[in-house]
C-alpha cells in the first residue's frame, strides 16, 4: 500500500494512515491530486484507513519513539486484528 496521507490521533495515542494501492507509487502525485478533487464519500472505495496505536506505557519505562510514515512511500502491512 502507498501512504496518501498520516495524521495523529487526538488522544496522541496513535497514527491514522490513509493508504492508496502500491501500483499508484510510480504516478503518486498524479494520484494525489486526483483524490484531492473528490469528496470523502467518493474517496472511500479507492483508499483504506488504518489506525497504528502506540505501544502500551509501562510504569517507569523511558517514552519510546512514534513510528513514522511517509507520504509517497509503499508500505506491507503484516499483522492486521480486525478490519471494519
Amino acid at each position: 500500500m502507498c501512504c496518501y496521507s498520516v495524521e495523529r490521533l487526538s488522544a496522541d495515542n496513535g497514527l491514522r494512515i490513509t493508504l492508496v494501492n502500491a501500483s499508484a507509487h510510480g504516478t503518486f502525485e498524479e494520484v494525489q491530486e486526483a483524490l484531492n478533487e473528490l469528496n470523502s464519500v467518493n474517496q472511500k472505495p479507492l483508499i483504506a484507513q488504518v489506525t497504528v496505536w502506540d505501544p502500551k506505557k509501562k510504569l517507569g519505562s523511558p517514552k519510546k519513539n512514534h513510528m513514522h510514515f511517509r507520504v509517497g512511500a509503499v508500505y506491507e502491512l503484516k499483522q492486521v486484528h480486525s478490519v471494519g
